[in-house]
C-alpha cells in the first residue's frame, strides 16, 4: 500500500491521523474509485502535469480547480473525490506552498505514537 499511495504523490505521514503528505509523484495520472457504501464521492483523481525523469518537483497544485497552498490534504478531502492537479517543474519552487495555515507536520502532537 505505500508504494501505491507513494506512486500517486501522496503519503501517510503517521498512519490513521488522517493527514496525507503531497510528495511528488511518478504516475502522470492516477484515480482512486471510492466505495460508496463509505465515501461521499465517486473518485480520487490525481494528476501531475508536466510529469517526467526531468520535472519532479512540485510547482503549484490545485484541489478541485481552486489554488491549494498546503502541501497536505486531510483524508475527508480524498473521500470527498474530486482532482488534485499538480504542476511539476525541474527545480523547486521555493515559493509553494505560500500557506499560512498551521502545518500539521510542524505539530509535535501529530504523530505522538512511538514508531
Amino acid at each position: 500500500a505505500w508504494h501505491v499511495l507513494a506512486a500517486i504523490g501522496l503519503h501517510p505521514v503517521c498512519p490513521g491521523d488522517g493527514i496525507y503528505q503531497i510528495s511528488s509523484p511518478t504516475l502522470k495520472q492516477t484515480t482512486l474509485r471510492l466505495h460508496p457504501d463509505y465515501h461521499k464521492g465517486d473518485s480520487f483523481t490525481v494528476v501531475a502535469d508536466n510529469n517526467s525523469d526531468a520535472h519532479i518537483y512540485i510547482q503549484s497544485a490545485t484541489l478541485n480547480g481552486v489554488a491549494l497552498n498546503r502541501s497536505w490534504l486531510h483524508y475527508d478531502e480524498i473521500t470527498a473525490g474530486g482532482e488534485l492537479k499538480m504542476r511539476m517543474g525541474a527545480s523547486p519552487n521555493e515559493m509553494w506552498p505560500e500557506s499560512t495555515l498551521t502545518d500539521p507536520l510542524e505539530d509535535d502532537s501529530i504523530c505522538a505514537y512511538p514508531l
